[in-house]
């Protein structure tokens, strides 16, 4: 079973009492979990990143392009992990 589907389980019960209603809610779940990340989930990690590791005395001098590849990649990582 993959993380997110779990998750799912875990969230919205068990598979105990069949509901239909909420195996909707498992399945929006799964798909919104493992979906590709959206260009505002981005910039927001990009944002993230750089307050955390783009000052002065860190030493990482990077533009805002390598910081929303950096995000992008590790949105990525962890949505492939989940699956």
């Amino acid at each position: 079973m993959s993380v997110a589907l779990d998750e799912a389980f875990r969230i919205f019960g068990d598979e105990a009492r069949p509901d239909p209603l909420t195996e909707r809610f498992r399945r929006t779940y799964v798909r919104g979990r493992t979906a590709k990340p959206c260009d505002e989930q981005i910039d927001a990690v990009a944002d993230a990143l750089s307050d955390l590791f783009g000052g002065d005395d860190t030493g990482f001098h990077r533009n805002e392009g390598d910081w929303k590849r950096t995000a992008k990649y590790l949105l990525n990582i962890a949505r492939i992990e989940v699956m």
